[in-house]
């Protein structure tokens, strides 16, 4: 199994394990701690890459995540929420799948590239951000 999809299995039996649970703080942590990841990914993503709309999907998602561990630290849960906050985040998770799917046909040479690249990464490359090479032209900027 490849790094990703190990990383991306991890991610959701976790989520999905806090979320189960009467207790709401494991939801908070488990939201807050993807809130934070995703910032810092859009952080080195904008760094190391010329990815905008990469690092785009990554604060939408860090903004929905926080949205979402605000809830839960109320004792609220998707999608058992007011019907204006499952609508806000979910707007947020559709704004940033249309990013990554923007960036994918924006720089689609560089995007294949950092694609296939990505295989040869752990889960815990990914977790520390190795996954995303420095892909930028520092000589033209």
């Amino acid at each position: 199994m490849s790094g990703s999809k190990f990383y991306g299995l991890l991610v959701g039996v976790l989520f999905g394990l806090a979320n189960t649970m009467q207790n709401p703080i494991p939801s908070v942590v488990a939201w807050s701690l993807l809130s934070v990841q995703s910032v810092v990914g859009a952080l080195v993503a904008w760094r190391r890459t010329d990815f905008r709309f990469f690092a785009a999907t990554l604060a939408l998602v860090a903004v929905a995540s926080a949205i979402i561990a605000g809830l839960a630290s109320r004792g609220l849960r998707v999608p058992f929420v007011p019907l204006a906050w499952n609508a806000c985040v979910a707007f947020l998770f559709l704004a940033a799948l249309a990013c990554f799917y923007i960036e994918s046909k924006r720089q689609s040479v560089e995007w294949s590239r950092w694609r296939r690249s990505i295989k040869n990464h752990s889960a815990l490359d990914i977790l520390l951000f190795r996954h995303i090479p420095s892909l930028r032209d520092r000589g033209n900027r």
